[in-house]
């Protein structure tokens, strides 16, 4: 009797020891988005943030301390220089950000690449943006996953703000289609991405179309007196059936090729024989010629690191060198 109770009163326990797990974990997630969603992050960050060179408002282009444009005349400025106008866009050096939507400032507390959003990044001079998309039923800006995602078109409207403002400054923009993401409805379709696009009010105005791979591309002059300064390249993203209805969205390896990317450590970029080969885009010859140079998994000390200006030359150049000394488009 005494171990038929004995077991009975373990049962009840068991019985009763599910719903409370349960209720615990419904509490701790119902916990978790109240601070995610109502805590101010943006000020904790800036707290918590060690203060790197170009962290602080003085990378600006409204700061007291380096500006960005540093032309003399209106008439000859392209990308902030004088003297660049007459080369061909892609004869011309793009400081770009990898993942550039996902910065801590912007809610990617724990999968961030940046400190600071879009909007600050082109005020400190990088005019090169990468985004990844997926179809999570709507199109988002998200890593590889639908639960760590971002609405786009806030960060479209930034760039048509930008472009507004600046009226001597191009634009290029890489675009991920990540077909594959976590909990996402499918493919990226390119004509979706369109649609995506053409909602962004005077987004479509500035879109450059480029005829066919083998035209050469415009100078700074050109797109600068044209209007048309955004310059919109994809990968992986599904073909058009209509093209008409992708047009301005370039696919990028008909283009352009770049090194590898799934770099470790620093000690990894710094062998220059394999992170300055050609990868992604490599068969025929590209107008376009990226370097890849960040680590797979974002750390700040690391960035300190490949973002000196002795880092920087000298991958550029010994890139440049081993690639038949061609010019590099973006970094």
């Amino acid at each position: 009797s005494s171990n038929y109770s004995l077991s009975s009163r373990k049962k009840k326990k068991r019985c009763c020891t599910w719903p409370v797990i349960v209720i615990v974990v419904v509490i701790l997630a119902i916990s978790a988005v109240l601070v995610w969603r109502f805590t101010p992050w943006e000020d904790l960050i800036t707290k918590i943030t060690p203060n790197f060179p170009g962290n602080d408002d003085s990378s600006s282009t409204t700061g007291t301390g380096y500006a960005f444009n540093q032309c003399q005349t209106k008439e000859e400025c392209c990308n902030g220089l004088d003297g660049i106008c007459d080369l061909k866009v892609n004869e011309v050096l793009f400081a770009a950000t990898h993942n550039s939507y996902a910065s801590s400032d912007t809610q990617f507390i724990f999968f961030s690449n940046h400190f600071k959003n879009i909007g600050l990044q082109l005020e400190a001079g990088y005019r090169g943006i990468n985004v990844d998309v997926c179809n999570c039923g709507d199109l988002v800006f998200c890593h590889n996953t639908c639960g760590v995602a971002r609405d786009p078109k806030e960060d479209f409207e930034t760039l048509v703000n930008f472009l507004d403002e600046n009226e001597s400054e191009i634009l290029l923009v890489t675009m991920e289609a990540k077909n594959d993401a976590f909990g996402g409805s499918g493919s990226v379709l390119l004509e979706d991405v369109y649609s995506l696009l053409s909602d962004v009010d005077g987004l479509l105005d500035y879109l450059y179309i480029h005829p066919a791979p083998s035209v050469p591309w415009p100078t700074l002059r050109e797109l600068r007196d044209s209007g048309r300064r955004l310059l919109l390249f994809q990968y992986y993203g599904t073909e058009c059936e209509d093209e008409s209805a992708c047009q301005g969205i370039h696919k990028f390896f008909d283009h352009g090729v770049e090194t590898p990317f799934a770099f470790d450590s620093v000690d990894e970029i710094v062998d220059y024989e394999v992170s300055c080969r050609e990868d992604r885009g490599s068969s025929g010859s590209k107008a376009f010629f990226g370097i890849n140079h960040f680590t797979k998994n974002p750390s700040s000390s690391q960035a300190q690191i490949l973002g000196t200006a002795d880092q920087l030359h000298s991958r550029i150049n010994n890139c440049s060198v081993q690639n038949r000394n061609r010019a590099v488009s973006f970094v």
